[in-house]
């Protein structure tokens, strides 16, 4: 039953909201971890909820409003570890691939219906879940139509298949994640091509690392403040993501840079939670928090750098404290992956069996050779 559940984490980001705090059914399975009589805590993982929690109470005193924000943070720290304890590596692996799997064969029956007028087929499901306020099951950007498949709307169907692309080791679901991308058409995903494409060439010719590139990133953001934001505030997706950047950038007073702004009866939503990572972070936290951010992305990226760049780049989109399901699925994966997948000995898109099962055969293969040698 677990393990549906841990399924549904990524087939859709439908959740209930209680006290400011959104539950999702794929959370319900942390309980678990009360029977398990051993848990297993890696030397990382323990300093960080070390860290983490010391810095939980540093911004519980400064920053009430983030109150909510830190059981957020600490049910998804639940939820790694449930993961950790509950699944291997393969079977995370398979019951994630089925499930993006699904999620874009729906986006693709939405997709149909709505280009061939049968729009209320596709819409219905998505509708019974309840999306409420939301970006709708399929929108027309520019033109372009443009589904959510089981997702709140098109960016986050966008933000999922986008991230698994360079997660996922099976060639005909990262050809699923392509199809995915292009149904879900978004500014997030121009966005986080170009971002990709950049590293990409960037590490080829002057062998940047990530860590570099994202600081990188984050001054590219403050440019845009400073040159065009204030011309185009009144455009709501701008809004929503460079109002809380706009008013840190704003302040002169040196302890608010570098740990956030104070939080006040006066700021509104959009300052203390803008919808991305980058203004979310150094609103509350300051550029340090954004450096302790970047480091830990960093260091999750040594294992597989496109995985967490990209998950970097659609963070663009939300809250980096929304505590969606999937965030932590993805994570974990890419923690789990022991070996690297650095651009550097890979493709760009990764298009290649796992390198484990291609060792383990040649292993069998050198071990035939061997013993038909030895028998002539």
């Amino acid at each position: 039953m677990h393990k549906i559940l841990s399924l549904l984490s990524l087939w859709t980001l439908f959740s209930i909201d209680f006290l400011g705090f959104s539950l999702y059914p794929s959370y319900l399975p942390i309980l678990l971890l009360l029977f398990k009589i051993k848990i297993k805590y890696t030397k990382s993982i323990k300093i960080f909820i070390v860290c983490f929690l010391s810095l939980s109470l540093i911004a519980i005193v400064t920053k009430l409003h983030l109150i909510v924000d830190v059981v957020r943070a600490i049910v998804m720290v639940c939820y790694f570890i449930y993961l950790k304890n509950f699944f291997t590596k393969d079977k995370i692996f398979d019951i994630t691939d089925i499930s993006v799997g699904i999620l874009v064969a729906y986006g693709c029956f939405q997709y149909i219906a709505f280009l061939t007028g049968y729009g209320e087929y596709g819409a219905w499901l998505h509708n019974q879940i309840g999306y409420e306020g939301l970006g709708g099951p399929y929108d027309a950007r520019g033109g372009i139509p443009r589904v959510s498949s089981l997702t709140s709307e098109p960016s986050y169907f966008a933000f999922t298949v986008g991230i698994y692309l360079f997660i996922t080791k099976k060639i005909l679901v990262k050809v699923l994640c392509i199809i995915g991308y292009f149904i879900s058409f978004s500014f997030i995903s121009i966005y986080g091509a170009l971002g990709l494409i950049g590293f990409y060439i960037l590490h080829k010719l002057l062998k940047i690392d990530l860590f570099l590139y994202m600081i990188l990133i984050f001054i590219v953001q403050v440019l845009f403040v400073y040159t065009y934001y204030a011309n185009l505030a009144y455009i709501e997706t701008f809004t929503a993501r460079y109002t809380g950047l706009s008013e840190y950038l704003a302040s002169s007073n040196i302890v608010e840079l570098l740990i956030g702004i104070p939080d006040t009866a006066g700021q509104i939503i959009t300052i203390k939670r803008p919808y991305s990572n980058i203004s979310s972070l150094v609103v509350n936290f300051g550029i340090i928090g954004l450096i302790a951010y970047l480091y830990f992305i960093a260091k999750i990226g040594k294992k597989n750098n496109m995985a967490a760049l990209a998950m970097y780049l659609y963070s663009f989109n939300y809250y980096y404290l929304t505590g969606w399901p999937s965030f932590v699925v993805f994570l974990y994966m890419i923690y789990i992956d022991g070996k690297s997948t650095s651009i550097s000995n890979r493709t760009l898109l990764q298009f290649r069996k796992d390198h484990s099962a291609i060792t383990q055969l040649n292993q069998r293969t050198n071990l035939s050779s061997s013993r038909n040698n030895l028998h002539r």
